[in-house]
């Protein structure tokens, strides 16, 4: 793993750690103060939001992301870059907004969403076009190697959010302030976002025609097919949420979404890596640099399975303790949902970072195949299983489609040029997982206190997992001294 792409996987994550902090403080005073059914209203108008982001966006996140981390040696490349995805943002934004507004008018969306969901609505264009150009910002910013700025943006957006929402919701504004929330932290991050972009690049450059020799037809096929791809992604976060609202009701999605939250923390590892690699591989498929590109993904993909999966074992341990002291104790209702979301929310983990070394080969087909194969599956079982098993089923809906997702896309890397599972040594992550398992589970339920449990389990199953993954020879301990003095400065 060469040193800048290390460095680069240190601070962003670094933030997300920061982020993951703030959300462990932040999601249960959202939850405790809204309740379950208003909790529900919020994440169910977000998981729309989502969806409509793919169309807003368009894969300009992670095309600006590519095409500026490129280098080329055209004169003012990245001023180009930076102005093209700009025009294109703004043009996106009203293709999609305009007949927004206009169904909005004419009742339609009421129509398909319910009434009673309908106030909270007119706040998704003001969602919308903040949450636009922070990403095209933040994108920016990542493109110019620029992380140590770009990634506290975050941390402050998520801070914000965090003392707006809850200063609007104990004021009695309920989901509506959560979301409005959402809508002051994206605006402050775009708008700092912004001043720290005119500070590197020409700004006004966005006034001017882009030169002849700017390659706007391969950006636009790049943006297309990441629509598509990102769409199938979104399918895959978002479906479940969606119909369990549509069958269920607000409770039953508030319950559901508190148990995807906890699953979820298996990936703020992977998501810091799938960032950093999009942007990092792309420079090195330019330099032909392909068996670099698969020692590094191999080599993650072991690290990244090993680390969600002593992650994964401690949440299926403490569900019970866990959930009820995080969101309250009705929430124990969601426990089930959560132990049967952890396996297929590993395998996500584990595919997110051969997403990202796929998408900055360019080949965006492979894996637009794969992650539409896995979003097809999720909602053909959601779809299924959710009326008859409620959120048992969303969750087996969902475990089953997120799992997919690395089976799909090791076949993609394959047929790009890329393997991600040499030097995998599955055997010796079995028996590590064995072996924690059979160590942690035990001990949590020998121990009567849910307390004591959240407070004892945690660091002795990190020692025995560690122990085990340097006994198996899962982890070379030669390997692991290495990899940790190149994060750290001499």
């Amino acid at each position: 793993m060469g040193f800048s792409v290390k460095r680069g996987i240190a601070s962003v994550l670094g933030t997300s750690v920061l982020q993951l902090l703030i959300g462990l403080i932040l999601g249960p005073l959202l939850v405790r103060f809204l309740g379950a059914e208003r909790f529900g209203d919020y994440v169910f108008v977000m998981s729309l939001c989502g969806i409509l982001m793919v169309f807003v966006n368009a894969g300009i996140f992670d095309s600006v992301r590519k095409f500026l981390a490129e280098d080329r040696a055209e004169p003012g490349w990245e001023d180009w870059v930076f102005a093209f995805h700009v025009r294109l943002s703004v043009l996106l934004l009203l293709i999609v907004l305009l007949p927004l507004l206009l169904s909005m008018h004419f009742g339609l969306v009421s129509a398909l969403v319910g009434g009673k969901n309908t106030r909270y609505l007119y706040l998704v264009p003001l969602y919308l076009i903040a949450e636009q150009f922070f990403l095209l910002n933040r994108g920016t910013l990542l493109g110019l190697g620029m992380d140590v700025w770009s990634e506290p943006l975050l941390v402050l957006r998520k801070i914000c959010m965090g003392a707006v929402a809850l200063s609007l919701i104990w004021s009695g504004f309920g989901a509506v302030g959560a979301i409005v929330g959402e809508i002051v932290a994206a605006t402050i991050g775009f708008v700092i976002g912004g001043v720290l972009v005119s500070r590197r690049l020409r700004t006004r450059t966005v006034l001017r025609q882009s030169p002849s020799w700017f390659p706007a037809s391969s950006v636009h096929t790049y943006n297309n097919l990441s629509t598509v791809t990102g769409f199938m992604v979104v399918l895959l976060y978002e479906a479940d949420v969606i119909l369990v609202q549509t069958f269920l009701g607000s409770e039953q999605t508030g319950y559901y979404k508190a148990a995807l939250l906890v699953a979820e923390f298996l990936w703020f590892v992977p998501k810091a890596v799938e960032i950093v690699f999009l942007q990092s591989t792309s420079e090195m498929w330019s330099q032909g640099r392909h068996e670099e590109i698969s020692e590094l993904i191999s080599s993650t993909t072991r690290y990244t399975i090993l680390f969600t999966g002593l992650v994964g074992i401690g949440l299926v341990a403490l569900a019970d303790p866990f959930l009820g002291w995080y969101f309250g104790p009705e929430f124990v209702a969601a426990v089930p949902a959560l132990v049967v979301l952890v396996p297929g929310a590993l395998g996500f983990a584990v595919a997110r970072p051969i997403m990202a070394v796929g998408q900055a080969s360019g080949e965006l087909r492979p894996i637009m195949y794969a992650t539409g194969a896995a979003a097809a599956l999720n909602l053909v079982l959601d779809a299924l299983l959710i009326p008859r098993l409620g959120i048992g089923g969303a969750a087996i809906g969902t475990t089953v489609g997120y799992g997919s997702m690395l089976l799909f896309n090791g076949v993609a890397a394959r047929s790009i040029g890329f393997d991600p599972l040499t030097n995998l040594r599955i055997t010796r992550i079995g028996v590590t997982f064995a072996v924690s398992a059979m160590v942690i589970l035990p001990l949590e339920a020998i121990i009567a206190s849910d307390s004591l449990s959240l407070v004892v389990v945690p660091p002795v199953g990190a020692v025995v997992f560690s122990i085990a993954a340097v006994s198996t020879r899962a982890v070379d301990p030669t390997e692991a001294r290495s990899g940790l003095k190149s994060f750290i400065p001499s």
